[in-house]
């Protein structure tokens, strides 16, 4: 198995500084080589570059942590229970259907927003002349900034999946994480510097234009459901995770 050694990461460096790391690694890497790098030089950018060679190896081995879960790879390859469930209950005890959202992240947090409002929440519909107005019981985005929120902070070492329990009145959304240190739900709900889990996760998600990275995320939330009518939701931690 061939690895990188010094002189590619310094080729790396180099290549970083004129935009051109991906058209570098496109032409070092090899199938079974090991990418052992420092993912601060491995950029969204490069992501693109190297989409399809990366999906042609399939045999890669990666070793840079929080990367491994960047575009265009699955997570589930490199970590038990990275995926989303949702469910929608009668009650506590009775399970009604469910549905599991698998893939890279940026398509588990399309198709979850999607699957959510289209097969789970119950629209009330009304007219306006001729035009019908669907209003949806959680505003379309607090719902796209609580997903995305639970993606991209959730603590995959725990081995548990985002869980999001719809019911006829409510809805539930659970990620595995934990809280700054010293920090109680209380700092989470006020305002707060932006201190992400996965910071390159959340660094490629803000590439993307997808979050702000600003801390803002929960008072986004709050803030969309006043502007529709919709009540605050609550905020709690279990020691293990996070529910909103």
């Amino acid at each position: 198995m061939s690895s990188f050694g010094p002189p590619l990461l310094s080729g790396i460096r180099d290549n970083h500084r004129r935009g051109a790391v991906g058209d570098f690694l496109c032409d070092q890497l090899k199938p079974g080589a090991e990418l052992d790098l420092v993912t601060a030089y491995f950029t969204v950018f490069a992501y693109d570059r190297l989409r399809t060679r990366l999906d042609s190896l399939g045999c890669i081995r990666l070793l840079f942590g929080e990367a491994a879960f960047i575009k265009n790879l699955d997570p589930e390859r490199f970590v038990t229970g990275a995926f989303v469930k949702i469910g929608f209950f009668r009650s506590e005890s009775d399970l009604a259907y469910h549905d599991t959202i698998h893939g890279d992240l940026f398509t588990q947090a399309a198709r979850t927003i999607d699957l959510v409002r289209t097969k789970y929440l119950k629209a009330a519909i009304t007219y306006q002349g001729i035009q019908r107005i669907e209003r949806y019981p959680v505003p379309d985005a607090a719902l796209r900034e609580a997903v995305l929120n639970a993606l991209v902070h959730r603590d995959y070492a725990m081995g548990a999946p985002v869980q999001i329990r719809v019911y006829e009145n409510r809805l539930k959304i659970w990620n595995p994480g934990v809280l700054p240190d010293g920090w109680t739900v209380r700092n989470l709900v006020g305002a707060h510097a932006s201190t992400p889990f996965n910071p390159t996760v959340a660094n490629v998600f803000f590439r993307s234009g997808e979050i702000e990275t600003w801390g803002r995320g929960i008072q986004r939330i709050f803030t969309a459901c006043k502007d529709a009518g919709t009540p605050r939701p609550a905020l709690t931690f279990d020691g293990t995770g996070l529910a909103l």
